[in-house]
């Protein structure tokens, strides 16, 4: 998930990654942070991780050899990558190009306003701003759609509910449910490539795409329901 600045230091500082230091304006603040969470939705990711084995391919058919780790080490650690083992150069490009682009990402954010979880500054609606865009750059993943409507509910559950409540709650709780396990299903694809390419992207983040998929998966079914019912 994207870095959203609630006043938490990011992995790496503007000073440290030698990118300028003027303050950034909330527009391109949250700009960056819709494309910090559009790069980690499992579009992108499966795309990321289709690029690797296909530059892995390239190299292997044109009898290349892997880079000596320890070249790779020496040359790549000003950008924060550490390779444990030779790597093709094809493969590193990939990752350096996709480090580079998050950490300018990262510096935007930074230099940006901050967000905050007191409701009595104006820090916490530049944080309902960025999390905001997080939740709706996730909603344009055809996939994070796709597997908010695993019916893993059950029907039964769902009439006891509407029952019980309203229509709407129990398409909202249905919602919910199914939007968290579909997104728990594809996170390991977005976590893996993740890993695979160094990024910023750790256990943390991945609970919260989880809880992302919460609310997508709840906002999807509340609407769809809505939409079914007036067409009657």
């Amino acid at each position: 998930m994207a870095q959203f600045g609630f006043g938490l230091n990011i992995n790496k500082t503007a000073q440290e990654t030698g990118y300028d230091q003027y303050k950034t304006n909330l527009f391109e603040t949250l700009g960056a942070v819709g494309k910090d969470n559009w790069n980690y939705n499992p579009v992108i990711s499966l795309m990321n991780y289709g690029d690797i084995l296909e530059a892995q391919k390239e190299s292997r058919l044109k009898n290349l050899e892997p880079v000596d780790r320890n070249v790779l080490n020496k040359e790549y650690q000003n950008l924060g990558l550490y390779f444990e083992q030779d790597e093709y150069q094809s493969v590193v490009n990939i990752m350096v190009q996709q480090k580079e682009e998050e950490l300018e990402r990262q510096s935007i954010i930074q230099r940006g306003p901050k967000g905050s979880w007191n409701p009595l500054s104006g820090g916490f609606y530049v944080g309902a701003a960025k999390l905001a865009t997080g939740i709706g750059v996730s909603f344009l993943d055809p996939i994070n759609i796709g597997v908010s409507f695993i019916p893993v509910f059950g029907q039964a559950n769902f009439a006891r509910l509407a029952a019980s409540t309203s229509f709407r709650t129990a398409r909202l709780a249905r919602g919910a449910v199914e939007g968290a396990v579909g997104a728990a299903l594809v996170e390991p694809v977005i976590y893996g490539v993740a890993q695979r390419i160094q990024a910023d992207y750790d256990l943390v983040d991945s609970f919260m795409n989880i809880g992302f998929g919460s609310v997508i998966g709840g906002g999807l079914h509340v609407g769809a329901g809505i939409k079914r019912y007036e067409n009657r």
